[in-house]
């Protein structure tokens, strides 16, 4: 029997028999095969969080707005001059303290405010009529408590879809302001009202409020309820500032004087989203407002649950 020799320098004996070839010719037949399987380990193996498609951020959910809750301390100064009809020149400043709390977060509060006065001229009261038709004015300076206002109020909309938010309040002033000193009046007064706003786009918003304040009569001097009233729109500039005017009347108290108008521009900025500043300006339009008058505000609300 010969034995047949095979040259394995041939080519075609190197394509039919080496033993390299026959696994490249198996590997290439499960080639899909394993990257499939690689496949599948990397999947397997990452974190779960990247095996999901990131979801977009939920822009409706927003952070409750810390103004409408909690307790919340305020100081400010309120400085006017203005003749009132009269022929003297009556300067007020004003150092109201107030404390805000809110007992239903969002819905319902309580605000009590105590001032201090210091004044020359005709005094607070001159806002009223009261001395301004007098044929004896002279101008006097006197100083001390103003009246204390406690006021409640609840919200009984918010402002959604095409409702705007309607906050009712009650008002009532303790006659704490001297008299003789032409400070107040003497008498105690009421108010009822509502305040109305309502986001008209992202960064604007309609303000209105409304009032009837029952005023009390000092003996001999017979004064009218007054109906007040407050039109603005506000811009937010970026959520820390804001700036907004407005437009704000009262009726007379008094009889052959005339009632306030004025108009107003204000600023707000939050230092941080418990503490704030807020001023404004005025311009009085009528006899019966201030020709001009400013304030300046800071509050920090220190405590909400």
């Amino acid at each position: 029997m010969t034995n047949r020799v095979v040259d394995r320098s041939c080519p075609e004996a190197r394509r039919r028999n080496p033993l390299g070839e026959v696994c490249r010719l198996r590997f290439r037949r499960y080639r899909p095969l394993l990257a499939a399987s690689l496949l599948l380990m990397t999947w397997f193996s990452a974190p779960a969080g990247a095996q999901k498609t990131a979801e977009p951020e939920d822009l409706s959910s927003s952070e409750p707005d810390l103004e409408k809750h909690g307790l919340s301390l305020s100081s400010a100064v309120d400085y006017s001059v203005g003749r009132y009809g009269s022929h003297v020149t009556t300067q007020i400043l004003v150092f109201p303290q107030e404390v805000d709390w809110w007992l239903l977060p969002e819905r319902a509060d309580i605000k009590l405010t105590v001032p201090y006065i210091w004044q020359h001229g005709l005094g607070v009261v001159a806002r009223l009529g009261i001395g301004t038709q007098a044929p004896n004015q002279r101008a006097i300076t006197t100083s001390g408590p103003g009246d204390v206002l406690l006021e409640g109020g609840y919200v009984i909309f918010k402002d959604e879809n095409w409702t705007p938010e309607v906050r009712l309040f009650t008002e009532l002033k303790f006659p704490t302001a001297s008299s003789a000193k032409a400070l107040g009046t003497g008498k105690f007064d009421g108010a009822l009202g509502t305040n109305l706003s309502k986001s008209v786009t992202d960064v604007w918003t309609a303000l209105l409020d409304l009032s009837y304040s029952f005023i009390g009569s000092p003996s001999g001097i017979p004064l009218r309820n007054i109906f007040a009233w407050s039109a603005g729109m506000s811009w937010e500039i970026m959520p820390s500032l804001q700036l907004a005017g407005y437009m704000d009347g009262t009726t007379p108290a008094q009889r052959d004087i005339s009632g306030a108008l004025d108009l107003r521009a204000e600023v707000e900025y939050k230092v941080t989203p418990r503490a704030k500043l807020t001023s404004w300006v005025s311009a009085g339009l009528t006899n019966g407002a201030p020709a001009f008058a400013i304030m300046s505000e800071f509050s920090y609300r220190f405590w909400t649950p």
